[in-house]
């Protein structure tokens, strides 16, 4: 990709069954809606440190069924967990990890602080997510079933989402028939 690429638009590599690992540019700020959906062969990817959008309020699907990803890094990070995030970030639109099902066992998300929006379902089918981390202060702007999981099944041993205090708990209002 070029390195001054600072979007990626709706649908580019859509279905592109030979990528890979991929660097996301140190310039990217935007991914599109679906993006890199339906990409069964992404072991990895690389986000970019700057990186504010992963689709937007409106849509999302970025990495929809990708099911051989193995790992989400931050560029220049030097963590070594399995899924991070940008400190950058602003929103994950909805079913932006949906089906990501390549992931190892027991992995954690942090949903880092700058993160306004997370849209609907996002998480939704990637059964080896066992905890989500919320850092905001303010989740008031996330879609109601932000965290769901196909399971249903919340708190220790399934599915555990934790907020940063119970301020921040509060202004989540979960939708639909889950119970955080």
């Amino acid at each position: 990709m070029p390195s001054n690429l600072n979007h990626i638009g709706t649908s580019t590599f859509e279905n592109c069954k030979n990528l890979k690992e991929i660097l996301l540019p140190d310039t990217l700020s935007s991914i599109g809606e679906n993006a890199f959906k339906g990409c069964t062969g992404i072991t990895g990817v690389v986000l970019s440190p700057t990186l504010k959008n992963i689709g937007s309020q409106s849509s999302g699907s970025v990495f929809y069924g990708c099911s051989s990803m193995q790992f989400v890094h931050t560029a220049g990070s030097g963590s070594q967990s399995a899924f991070e995030l940008p400190e950058s970030l602003e929103v994950i639109g909805n079913q932006s990890f949906y089906k990501c099902t390549g992931l190892p066992a027991g992995t954690a998300v942090t949903i880092p602080a700058s993160v306004i929006y997370v849209g609907s379902e996002v998480f939704n089918y990637t059964p080896s997510i066992t905890t989500i981390i919320v850092k905001t202060d303010d989740a008031g702007k996330y879609d109601g079933k932000a965290f769901s999981d196909s399971t249903n099944k919340y708190g220790p041993g399934n599915r555990l989402t934790v907020f940063n205090n119970s301020a921040a708990k509060n202004t989540f209002k979960p939708g639909g028939s889950n119970s955080y």
